[in-house]
């Protein structure tokens, strides 16, 4: 092999072990420019409209998601569930991390709880001021409709203005 084909294999295996692998896409942070300009169409708060579980569970009804008056507050790097409402559940509530990969269809969105070190997958669709999020405990959805892996819930979210 030239010297040549030999450097721009290790060129080309170094851009693809960097993640860089779209023109333009540089590392800030830790995060391409595009993923953190992706995190910042998802800052505010956005509060939830219509949830629903997995293949094992029913989804919520209006009269229960509307009673929980539940939020989720996107910073650059994490968000916080807040439930509001008579009798709303605490087992989600808190502080958590994420990341997305916007170049996956659908796109991705890993997160954890402040303080932990296991990162759950998860997908979400952005579409104006809806956003709708499959979390998963385990086993990635196939896209925010797909209630057969694992645990997971959909949450459908309106932006708070």
């Amino acid at each position: 092999m030239t010297q040549r084909r030999l450097t721009g294999l290790l060129m080309f295996l170094l851009f693809l072990a960097t993640g860089c692998n779209r023109v333009g896409d540089r590392q800030v942070g830790g995060a391409t420019e595009l993923e953190q300009a992706e995190k910042a169409h998802l800052q505010g708060t956005w509060r939830v409209v219509a949830a629903g579980g997995d293949k094992t569970s029913k989804p919520a009804s209006r009269e229960q998601v509307e009673g929980m008056r539940m939020t989720y507050t996107f910073g650059p790097d994490t968000f916080q569930v807040k439930y509001d409402g008579v009798g709303a559940p605490t087992l989600l509530q808190g502080d958590y991390q994420f990341r997305v990969d916007p170049t996956r269809n659908p796109k991705w969105v890993d997160y954890k709880a402040v303080g932990s070190d296991e990162w759950k997958p998860g997908v979400y669709e952005l579409q104006g001021e809806t956003l709708k999020v499959r979390w998963a405990n385990y086993g990635r959805p196939a896209s925010v409709t797909d209630d057969s892996v694992g645990v997971s819930v959909l949450a459908v979210m309106e932006r708070v203005k």
